[in-house]
């Protein structure tokens, strides 16, 4: 008979048992997430740090979202895959409910105890304060205690068919009411105390807000008193007691966190992860976790207050609109703290366009800010309706992100008199000379921890709103024009200035032996390679090596002649007892290109020299033929040999793909760990006449070199290596014979990637960059728009190598973004989608009401 009635019992709970283990598994498999999630926050914030608080605070929360992930596996195996009776699962759930309910009641235990390791610390006289920046994680992990400990609670307690109703406070009416008088006792003390203590230059209107939410709580609390009071209180009663002052309280809060969102816009709605880790993150925080309280409150409230829907149509209609409205933003809520969440662990901000517009960070970007070695501040000068101002917000936003030690803060010249004078006190560069407001504008860069004082040596830089954008067209009637961004460019080029420490690169362009002239600006070529290249310009390559902070200079050998001056061009003087010609001393770098014979005794022994005493060089290869189109060594040839790099006489050609065949298709290998390879992923570089042949040595002795760039190994692309440069006077024919004959085809084709270009080191002292081509920093191919930007990057690139500086990868593009025509009326653009959309609204909303009324 006991064995039965404990059997019939047992089932008779069983459904229930189910539903709760139901619960627990979606509940406990959310409590994973978020502690791996909060971990990892944890983990984001406190990266770096040494102290063993940080460390077990990290260790703690991985250990905590495993047992979540544990518990709630274990209650899904016994729920849905493990074969029992009825009575045995009965049995097996309430004991795992109770080992669950320990847990529980445990983790929110330690929960709340790292909420307190959290929000509390010592400050510098040794006593105890809340740590405001730390107000989210703390708030948080009390706030999964609460919940935590309130699930074990409520696990333990017996099985209800009803659910949780509002029977429990009809006999507890007396702390009803002296918990309403004590929340009106504090309400109204807070109120005297926020006066009082702040009555000084009226300094309590800051604290409006609160003081007018707790005086409308304090009202509702005494009329709720009174309300308790009334005779005979029933369970409808209680139940009324709980709609109104649980939906009224609820609101208030929900009130406040918007009036205050409105007051502190800066910090939640428009500071973005600047202002919500700064130090006012607290104010982000603050608003989003009140916000979520206040709808669990109304939410709550008007699910214990249902019992009469089904009796009262007022009160269910009531209570059905109540619930729609809060459930939906409860779910606003939700999501946007997560937005949050995921915005802090990725913190990027992406944009999914073709070009990738302004919103990608270029890896020279992302190599040289993600390795700043002091705090930076930038300093963002302008208002808000700036047409640069967005652009600009994305991307230090994107800075950011990549490095801590960058900060940046907003000021409009045009509002924040008090901020912009402090800042002109102690950098007048700021000052303009002019007083046109637009002058005022611009972006100034500290490197170093910002001064307080006017005295101070700290780096810094001020780039003008002008330098930060272009306008193109838009000058005729209805024209539309076009504003090109360039913010990220000039920025990261006086940030790299400042960096190393307002020190220019010095660098030397050999010129006097038929090279390529570094003055010379037209779009000239070389045609044939029996040819030189002393007509050939790379003037834009030298001018913005110069606008990037580079002293560049060009060196002859030769005797300078009255009647040849060429502008900044260094000749070189014989020196010693032996009056030999040097490379100068204060040279870091020294640029070889287009050399087609050999060099002049004195200047192939003064390179030579350099190079042997350690000296860096970026030197250009290319085609050099003889009358009878055999190809020809030069002496700077065998110079690099020693170097460990081998130079053979084949001329490279592509067989297969659009356009000329003598276009090679320069890419990175993917595979090597010199960062000139990793830096350039995915950027072609076109060699446009075919290239000299080089390789690394294949026994390497004191040099080591890498390949970093190559004509990649493509079955739609082949690379011949024909053994002739005569083939080049008529490639399509040459192309057409291999066609025809298969073996001659076999002869000169490469089964693998042809190396274009190598990189030298001695240990790990980076040497020297040698490439098999020279057209490719010419004036005609960096005119060109599609091979610009690569081209020039990939040559300052090797400087920053060889300076082993962080600017290394592909340069940062300039984004453009058209303009309307004045003629265009905005208003009716923005209006009119915005008057379908609501039509479509309106006419959809009727279309289901005739439908669920017929």
């Amino acid at each position: 008979m006991a064995t039965a009635a404990v059997t019939n019992s047992t089932q008779g709970t069983l459904s229930g048992l189910s539903r709760t283990a139901q619960n627990l598994v979606v509940a406990l498999a959310w409590g994973a997430i978020m502690l791996f999630v909060f971990g990892y926050w944890v983990r984001s914030k406190t990266d770096g740090s040494t102290e063993n608080v940080a460390t077990i605070l990290k260790i703690a929360f991985r250990v905590a979202g495993g047992l979540s992930a544990l518990l709630a596996a274990w209650q899904a195996y016994t729920l849905w895959f493990k074969k029992e009776s009825p009575d045995q699962k009965a049995a097996s759930l309430i004991q795992q409910h109770l080992f669950v309910s320990y847990a529980l009641l445990g983790g929110g235990l330690g929960l709340i105890v790292i909420g307190f390791l959290l929000g509390f610390g010592r400050n510098t006289t040794g006593s105890f304060v809340f740590i405001r920046e730390n107000f989210a994680e703390s708030f948080g992990s009390l706030l999964l205690g609460v919940i935590s400990l309130c699930s074990g609670y409520l696990l333990q307690q017996p099985q209800a068919s009803s659910g949780i109703t509002v029977e429990f406070l009809v006999g507890k009416i007396p702390v009803l009411k002296l918990s309403q008088l004590v929340i009106c006792a504090l309400s109204v003390g807070t109120i005297i105390y926020l006066y009082y203590n702040n009555r000084d230059a009226n300094a309590w209107r800051t604290y409006i807000p609160e003081m007018a939410v707790l005086l409308l709580l304090s009202l509702l609390a005494f009329a709720c008193f009174l309300y308790l009071n009334t005779p005979n209180l029933d369970e409808f009663g209680i139940r009324l007691f709980v709609l109104l002052f649980g939906g009224i309280a609820g609101s208030l809060l929900f009130l406040w966190c918007l009036w205050r969102s409105v007051i502190w816009r800066e910090d939640i709605l428009l500071g973005g992860a600047a202002a919500w880790e700064g130090p006012n993150s607290y104010r982000f925080w603050l608003c989003a976790y009140v916000l979520f309280v206040s709808l669990v409150l109304m939410f709550f409230s008007f699910n214990l207050a249902r019992a009469d829907i089904r009796t009262n149509v007022v009160l269910r209609r009531v209570m059905y609109g109540y619930d729609t409205i809060v459930q939906g933003l409860l779910l606003v809520g939700i999501l946007f703290i997560l937005n949050v969440v995921i915005y802090a662990l990725v913190p990027f901000t992406y944009d999914w366009t073709k070009t990738r517009g302004a919103y990608d960070v270029s890896e020279a970007g992302k190599n040289l800010i993600g390795k700043l070695k002091q705090e930076t501040t930038i300093v963002v000068l302008m208002p808000q309706s700036a047409p640069v101002y967005k652009d600009l917000r994305v991307l230090l936003d994107n800075f950011r992100a990549l490095n801590p030690r960058v900060h940046v803060n907003y000021i409009s010249p045009d509002f924040d008199d008090q901020k912009y004078e402090e800042l002109v006190n102690n950098f007048p560069k700021i000052l303009p000379e002019t007083n046109v407001a637009s002058e005022r504008r611009g972006v100034l860069i500290v490197y170093g921890v910002m001064p307080t004082k006017p005295e101070h040596n700290i780096p810094h830089s001020f780039v003008n709103e002008r330098k930060l954008q272009d306008f193109e067209g838009g000058g005729g009637r209805g024209s539309r024009g076009k504003v090109i961004f360039k913010g990220e460019s000039e920025i990261l080029k006086e940030l790299k200035f400042l960096a190393q420490g307002k020190k220019q690169q010095k660098v030397y362009i050999l010129q006097g032996n038929d090279e390529v002239d570094m003055n010379g600006m037209g779009p000239e070529e070389r045609i044939d390679v029996r040819g030189d290249y002393s007509k050939v310009g790379i003037g834009i390559l030298v001018d913005q090596l110069k606008k990037d902070n580079y002293d560049v200079a060009g060196l002859n050998f030769g005797r300078e002649l009255p009647d040849q001056k060429a502008p900044n061009v260094v000749f070189v003087q014989a020196e010693g007892a032996e009056r030999r010609k040097n490379v100068p001393l204060d040279c870091q770098v020294l640029i070889v290109a287009g050399v087609t014979r050999d060099l002049p005794k004195e200047a192939m022994d003064a390179v030579d020299a350099y190079a042997s005493r350690g000296g860096k060089m970026l030197v250009f290869l290319d085609l050099a033929a003889e009358a009878d189109y055999k190809l020809r060594q030069t002496n700077l040839e065998a110079m690099v040999k020693r170097f460990g790099i081998d130079i053979t006489d084949e001329v490279p050609l592509r067989l297969g793909g659009p356009g000329d065949e003598r276009t090679l298709w320069a890419t990175t290998t993917g595979k090597s760990d010199n960062p000139l390879s990793r830096g350039f992923t995915g950027q072609p570089i076109f060699m446009r006449r075919s290239a000299r042949a080089i390789q690394p040595a294949a026994a390497p002795g004191r040099f080591k070199g890498e390949v970093v760039l190559h004509q990649e190994l493509r079955r739609d692309r082949l690379t011949i290596l024909p053994k002739d440069a005569d083939v080049l006077g008529d490639v399509k024919k040459y192309v057409r014979s291999l066609v025809e004959d298969e073996r001659k085809l076999q002869a000169v084709w490469r089964p693998k990637s042809f190396p274009l270009a190598v990189a030298v080191s001695e240990g790990d002292k980076p040497r020297m960059v040698v490439f098999g081509d020279t057209d490719f920093i010419s004036n005609r191919d960096l005119e060109d728009s599609q091979t610009r930007s690569t081209n020039y990057a990939f040559v300052v690139s090797s400087l920053e190598w060889m300076a082993e500086r962080e600017g290394i990868g592909a340069q940062p593009k300039v984004s453009s973004s058209f303009m309307l025509s004045p003629e265009v009326n905005v208003a009716r653009m923005i209006l009119m989608p915005g008057w379908m959309m609501l039509m479509a609204t309106i006419a959809l909303g009727t279309c289901i009401w005739v439908v669920r009324r017929r």
